[in-house]
């Protein structure tokens, strides 16, 4: 009788070269801190708007959704681990995202679908995306509890935006980063990656924000 791992080893193997079935193993620790991709759109690479998701963190005002039931939008999935990377020092752009990129930039309509601004990309596609990396925590949880060099907000700082008495943030190199205080969120930029646009038809890369300006 064979055992049901090696049944289902042989299922991921025969599944996988068809991109429907992918193995999968437990996490050996979690992490105490929670890092965010986020995806900015640009016209002139002056005013951006923030891409949302349905599922994974964004503005910090927008209330936490229910998944559904067994399930959990793929792309929103794996955006999640992209950050894990970043804070072991990887901070190179996988491939993967890049193609997601290039697609919101040609304002594919299956790639926009994903997102929560379709209709905006579809109507007038975006000609920068920005990539950033931010510092995410609920705004009823106290940045002390981490206990991980990832998190950079006390506690003080955390009262004194959301107006607890007798709160007073402690000066710092890290209190001088931007921060955005939300009703449902509070996040703290940890680093810009850089923005994509097309030049000549080719993906351009550019490490400075302000670089270029239509």
């Amino acid at each position: 009788r064979r055992h049901p791992r090696g049944c289902a080893q042989q299922a991921q193997q025969t599944l996988y070269p068809i991109g429907i079935g992918h193995s999968y193993g437990p996490f050996a620790g979690m992490t105490t801190f929670r890092w965010e991709l986020i995806f900015d759109m640009s016209l002139d690479g002056e005013n951006w708007v923030q891409i949302e998701f349905p599922y994974k963190p964004g503005c910090v005002d927008t209330v936490p959704q229910w998944m559904p039931l067994g399930h959990f939008a793929r792309l929103d999935w794996r955006l999640w681990f992209v950050p894990l990377a970043m804070s072991r020092g990887q901070w190179d752009i996988p491939d993967w995202v890049e193609s997601f990129i290039v697609q919101l930039l040609r304002g594919s309509e299956p790639v926009a679908s994903l997102t929560k601004n379709r209709d905006a990309i579809l109507q007038c596609p975006p000609k920068f995306v920005r990539v950033s990396v931010w510092d995410y925590h609920f705004s009823s949880c106290n940045p002390t509890i981490h206990q991980c060099p990832e998190v950079g907000i006390t506690c003080e700082e955390r009262d004194a935006a959301y107006g607890q008495p007798q709160a007073v943030p402690a000066p710092s190199l890290k209190s001088q980063q931007i921060t955005e205080w939300g009703r449902w969120w509070y996040r703290r930029l940890v680093r810009r990656c850089g923005v994509y646009c097309f030049q000549d038809g080719q993906l351009q890369f550019l490490s400075d924000d302000n670089s270029y300006r239509y």
